[in-house]
């Protein structure tokens, strides 16, 4: 009988070893995939400023998609002078954009209404020292962004058009993190 107690032990001690080097393996593999999920497949990124307001406010962490087709009305994060920004994909190759100097904003010649709809909810306006010379229209891969907050925010009015490599993904997911 004493024998047969020191076999039981063993068999359980052996269980007991499988199920923690399970377990680790379980966690080490979670681990890898989280770590490829977020460098290849999803960015995060926390909202500095108020270039997206209302859509995305200062504080806010969002979560985009790192590859993609980009298209008007794309809410991405893009680079910008070293800084990752957010905007939104106003235009696009072969878009003939224009900005008046009264503010009016074209697209192909179509006026541009600040009504909510498409994210537009502020007028465009048109800042002393705007880097482009309008009309513009963008090349294969180059990217004209809007911020939603368009009196205030920085986008392609102040640092030009945007090459599709400076594009670093397009928002699906906002979590508020101030005012909840």
């Amino acid at each position: 009988m004493i024998g047969s107690g020191e076999q039981e032990r063993e068999r359980l001690r052996k269980l007991r070893n499988r199920k923690g080097k399970r377990l680790l393996e379980e966690i080490l593999v979670t681990a890898v995939l989280l770590v490829l999920l977020f460098t290849q497949l999803i960015g995060a990124a926390c909202v500095s400023g108020s270039d997206m307001y209302p859509t995305v406010r200062d504080g806010d962490l969002i979560l985009y998609f790192r590859h993609g087709k980009w298209r008007m009305g794309d809410a991405v994060v893009y680079e910008a002078e070293g800084t990752l920004r957010q905007g939104r994909i106003e235009g696009v190759c072969g878009t003939a954009i224009d900005l008046a100097a009264d503010g009016q904003l074209t697209f192909d010649g179509v006026q541009q209404p600040a009504d909510g709809r498409r994210g537009l909810y502020y007028q465009t306006v048109l800042r002393e020292g705007d880097l482009p010379q309008y009309p513009l229209v963008p090349a294969e891969k180059q990217y004209f962004l809007l911020g939603d907050q368009r009196e205030t925010a920085a986008d392609s009015r102040c640092f030009g058009l945007i090459e599709e490599d400076g594009i670093r993904g397009i928002v699906f997911a906002v979590i508020r993190r101030r005012a909840i």
